[in-house]
């Protein structure tokens, strides 16, 4: 029972610092302290200028088939965002709901982008996010993955194949 001159308070300090956090973002690129090297600011791509309408062109590259994909289970509209995604010189932004094979298409960006020689950083605020898009990148032996994370900081539930030396004696196992 809730005494009648008591009070009752639903607090959500977690989810309104995260709105700060996103507020102030949208505040600093407003405000020009955020930008990607080159001509074009993020800002602009994010919110446009009147004076400035042209994005930068994409970049020209053979077209992403099946046969070039670690995972095999793509479909065409995420073998289409891996394609677009890798043309993109500045930003891609990838949405939609839970199922619908984001997952896939990072992952698979990530063998393309070793495939190239590049590095790629995953970062996620869900820590099981991570581990989703690295395990799918286990039969690859072009990529070594590994979580920064200290090992102090798991839980017996945690995924530890990517951290540390756990990851190295993986991967090495695959190259074998």
């Amino acid at each position: 029972r809730i005494p009648a001159p008591g009070v009752l308070r639903n607090e959500d300090g977690a989810g309104r610092v995260g709105v700060e956090t996103q507020r102030n973002a949208i505040e600093r690129l407003r405000a020009g302290y955020a930008r990607l090297g080159g001509q074009t600011g993020l800002e602009t791509i994010l919110f446009g200028r009147p004076e400035q309408h042209q994005l930068p062109s994409i970049i020209e590259t053979a077209p992403i088939t099946k046969g070039d994909c670690l995972l095999q289970e793509i479909n065409e509209d995420q073998l289409d965002a891996v394609d677009k995604c890798l043309k993109t010189p500045d930003v891609f932004l990838l949405q939609g709901p839970p199922g619908t094979g984001k997952t896939t298409v990072i992952a698979e960006l990530c063998y393309h982008a070793a495939r190239r020689g590049e590095r790629v950083l995953v970062a996620s605020q869900a820590n099981l996010a991570v581990d989703n898009a690295l395990s799918r990148l286990d039969a690859s032996e072009q990529i070594l993955c590994i979580r920064d994370r200290n090992e102090s900081d798991l839980t017996e539930s945690d995924d530890r194949s990517f951290i540390g030396d756990h990851a190295v004696h993986r991967w090495l196992s695959t190259v074998t």
